[in-house]
């Protein structure tokens, strides 16, 4: 029998052609289009993970009190709001908020007017205790600190309490100055520091800072890390041993050693005299070594903007822009000023043999590439890193692979009772990236969805429609005595056989322009203008066993699901309305 019902089946496609052809043809169009959005939408994840796997932890510096060995608002160095709400979504961050800082006019009654710097920094109540340590806990002996809502009002520093400092008689609380011409109220006094500068200093509100200023360009960040951000003073000891048993215990990973660190570049003169100095972050990498994969997942060949990559020892990458704002070129010698890994003072000369374009404005503001091992030596770190990172062979991030590993590392090398034992952690977990990383996901899996949703019911449609279409068709059928269970099963076997072809098609069609996606990728350099390190600018697709199985079933199910329902009216018909329906 069921030799009977395909045979009948295959008849009855051949015979009726066209409708075959039109609902093949939009299973065809349904499943191309699903397959297509499976595979770019999986590349997403595969972008955002490749993203992170180039980004890591290690891409982003605040410089500690690196900003102050320069006068405020003579730096050359600042910061926006969307840097500091930047700094904020790291991974380490606690607490961060920025200072606004530069000279301004004070006046009081008719005094001489005096130009002391004046301190615009935030009065929320989330920013209180980081603000406080700022000030280096320096309270305030009349009145009280600046509140949420104070935009014109100031605490000023101790010299304004004393007569014949700032003006001939003492300004008092409740008195008013003229900050660049515009009336502030003072409501209180700090204690004395001690520096005559600091004394004089004029503090108000970022409100009030950017009313009178016109600015919204900070001086400085602050932040505080969250307890668990190991400094250099904590690094990885016995870093060769370590290494010799990742790559046995794990060869199929790629392993690098590197070194974050900060601290002041001073740039000379003719004479050798400080000339100009700037607060900077730095990357130790492997440049020399052969076998290095860094060159490569840094892509610093193509970030070189003038100059070359190091080739020998003490030579160093510098962000272009930075280099630009201390007016240096390659050739020139700078000096790194930081502190060893036992806390004591560092200074070594470098030669600039490059500058590079990074594409992150963190990183363009202040940032240096140098080997590895000049670093080591510099800082005293001698079999020693900072961090240890792993990286799949073929550039992507496998999750289920990394926990194992990771997993795997841990149960080796953590000890509970050791709190300076190594351990290791995943790229979601240790990138900062997780959040962001799972919202991309359900994004991803909601607009997937929905698409799938939206197609089958086109899909669903298609049948329902195609199965409406043939009631004259059933009904003659019904009429010559065919039972209805074989007509109802007709029906599905030959949706099943239409839907297979054209979700087979549509595989095929999506599976082009996927794969070429995969392959050659979608580059979206002009969106990253000149965004060639850190960055990938080239998007990829990405095509796996999911993608066939999510993109092949929906064509299936769904005309099985529409000509199923509407065959159910098949059983609804009575013979004896037949001749009257057909018009016999």
């Amino acid at each position: 029998m069921m030799h009977d019902i395909l045979k009948y089946t295959i008849s009855n496609i051949r015979q009726r052609k066209l409708r075959s052809f039109l609902t093949t043809l939009s299973i065809l169009i349904g499943i191309t289009a699903i397959f297509a959005l499976i595979s770019f939408g999986q590349g997403i994840n595969k972008y955002m993970n490749d993203f992170g796997q180039e980004l890591g932890t290690d891409k982003i510096f605040m410089l500690p009190g690196g900003g102050l060995a320069s006068s405020p608002g003579t730096s050359n160095i600042i910061f926006t709001k969307d840097d500091i709400d930047f700094v904020r979504k790291i991974k380490g961050v606690d607490e961060v908020t920025g200072m606004y800082a530069m000279t301004g006019k004070i006046a009081f009654k008719d005094y001489p007017e005096k130009y002391p710097f004046v301190i615009g920094f935030s009065t929320e109540n989330e920013d209180k205790k980081l603000v406080r340590e700022m000030f280096a806990g320096i309270d305030v002996i009349e009145g009280r600190n600046l509140k949420k809502g104070d935009v014109l009002k100031a605490t000023a520093g101790y010299s304004y309490t004393v007569p014949n400092r700032m003006f001939k008689k003492r300004v008092n609380l409740g008195d008013k100055i003229e900050i660049n011409d515009i009336d502030v109220e003072i409501v209180g006094f700090y204690e004395e520091v001690g520096s005559p500068t600091d004394d004089a200093q004029v503090y108000i509100s970022q409100e009030g800072f950017e009313e009178i200023f016109e600015i919204e360009e900070f001086e400085y960040i602050y932040l505080r890390a969250s307890p668990d951000q190991n400094p250099n003073d904590l690094a990885l000891i016995g870093i060769d041993t370590l290494m010799q048993n990742l790559k046995i215990t794990y060869p199929e990973m790629i392993w690098a050693q590197r070194i974050k660190f900060g601290g002041l570049i001073d740039i000379p003169d003719e004479n050798g005299e400080t000339r100009i100095q700037g607060p900077v972050g730095g990357i130790a990498v492997n440049l020399f070594s052969v076998s290095s994969p860094e060159r490569k997942i840094l892509n610093i060949k193509d970030a070189i903007v003038n100059g070359h990559i190091p080739n020998n020892p003490g030579e160093i990458l510098m962000a272009d822009e930075f280099a630009d704002k201390l007016k240096i070129k390659p050739g020139d010698v700078a000096t790194l000023l930081s502190s060893t890994m036992y806390s004591s003072m560092a200074m070594t000369n470098f030669i600039i043999s490059g500058t590079v374009h990074f594409g992150i404005t963190a990183m363009d503001r202040g940032t240096i590439i140098a080997d590895l091992s000049d670093v080591q030596t510099a800082l005293d770190m001698q079999d020693a890193a900072g961090e240890i990172l792993g990286f799949f062979p073929d550039d992507n991030f496998y999750e289920e692979k990394a926990d194992q590993i990771a997993a795997s590392f841990n149960k080796k090398y953590k000890d509970p009772d050791d709190q300076f034992s190594p351990v290791m952690g995943t790229l979601p977990q240790e990138s900062g990236l997780a959040e962001y990383m799972n919202l991309i996901d359900s994004a991803s899996i909601l607009i997937v969805g929905i698409f799938i949703l939206a197609m089958s019911i086109v899909l669903w449609n298609a049948g329902l429609m195609g199965s409406l279409r043939r009631y004259g068709e059933i009904g003659v059928r019904l009429a010559v005595g065919e039972d209805k269970r074989h007509i109802y099963k007709t029906l599905i076997l030959e949706s099943v056989m239409i839907g297979i072809i054209g979700s087979f098609l549509g595989t095929v069609f999506g599976l082009i322009p996927a794969y070429l996606m995969q392959t050659y990728g979608l580059d979206l350099s002009f969106l990253f203008e000149r965004s060639s390190m850190m960055i990938s600018s080239v998007y990829y697709a990405q095509i796996n066993f999911n993608t066939y199985i999510i993109g092949f079933i929906p064509g299936i199910l769904s005309t099985v699901l529409g000509t199923s329902i509407a065959g159910i009216g098949i059983y609804k018909r009575q013979t004896s309305q037949l001749f009257k329906e057909l018009e016999v």
